[in-house]
């Protein structure tokens, strides 16, 4: 007998001679076959749930293994834009240079919401508020919004393509700038920051990596104010959780530190700093 499943048994036997004669009361004995541990009910309780546990494991690796081999594709082509390259990221989005596959001849600057913050809709809230706010200001000293969308939680702005560097790779490539020079430049960001007081706006993330400085119009120092996802107005609710400090601590005022108050004065604090700098 082979492959014995566990359990009772009892063998008989019962045999003859070479001369025929049998011996029909034979003999018989009874034995109990033990389970090995993987036959008993429990191992395989257990099994079947740690199968299950893996398996919904697995299935989770796979399906997030897809989203990010969707992601890098569309990472090609996002909407109606074609990805060339990388010009820097942040913890909330990533800004690619990009053509206009409707208009080949526009570059343009593509803030990409970053693939981690695709389900977080604080993160979502922000990115939108962010355009929401930059589409309603029109000056020539603020980045130009040229267009917003989603596409497959994707969500993307496109805007003006700025030539130059920002202020702040300008002063570490320089240092410290001439007085007209630095003058210049703060009229220009005094300005832009009056346009949006004016409106109700406030920028709250002022600092010189979020200015632009180009050659442009007649000018040496042509300066362009960016990065309004901090940006607030009274008709909007705040996008800050309580007790959670948003911005660059160098440029913050001390009050909104001590009790998360925003005024204009915050950001003209900031400007003090920037022009000190």
């Amino acid at each position: 007998y082979n492959d014995l499943q566990p359990g009772h048994y009892r063998l008989r036997v019962i045999a003859a001679n070479a001369d025929g004669v049998w011996n029909t009361a034979g003999a018989s004995f009874a034995f109990f076959l033990r389970p090995f541990v993987y036959q008993t009910w429990w191992f395989m309780l257990l099994a079947a749930l740690a199968f299950m546990a893996v398996s919904v494991l697995l299935w989770q690796l796979l399906r997030k293994y897809l989203r990010a081999v969707r992601f890098w594709k569309k990472k090609t082509q996002i909407g109606h834009f074609k990805i060339l390259e990388t010009i820097g990221s942040g913890g909330m989005a990533t800004v690619y240079k990009a053509q206009d596959l409707l208009d080949r001849k526009r570059i343009v600057a593509l803030k990409v919401l970053n693939e981690e913050n695709f389900h977080d809709e604080v993160q979502k809230r922000r990115f939108k508020h962010e355009s929401l706010i930059t589409e309603q200001l029109d000056h020539p000293h603020i980045v130009r919004i040229l267009e917003r969308g989603e596409m497959d939680h994707c969500w993307y702005i496109a805007m003006e393509l700025l030539p130059g560097v920002s202020l702040a790779r300008l002063i570490r490539e320089r240092g410290r700038l001439e007085v007209g020079d630095t003058l210049d430049i703060m009229l220009q960001v005094v300005d832009a920051l009056r346009a949006i007081h004016g409106q109700d706006i406030l920028h709250r993330d002022l600092k010189p990596e979020n200015i632009m400085v180009s050659e442009r119009e007649g000018r040496r120092f042509h300066v362009k104010l960016l990065d309004f996802g901090l940006a607030i107005t009274p008709a909007q609710s705040r996008l800050t959780m309580s007790g959670v400090v948003m911005g660059t601590i160098r440029y913050l005022p001390p009050e909104r530190i001590s009790d998360g108050t925003s005024s204009p004065a915050g950001d003209i604090y900031a400007a003090g700093i920037i022009l000190y700098e």
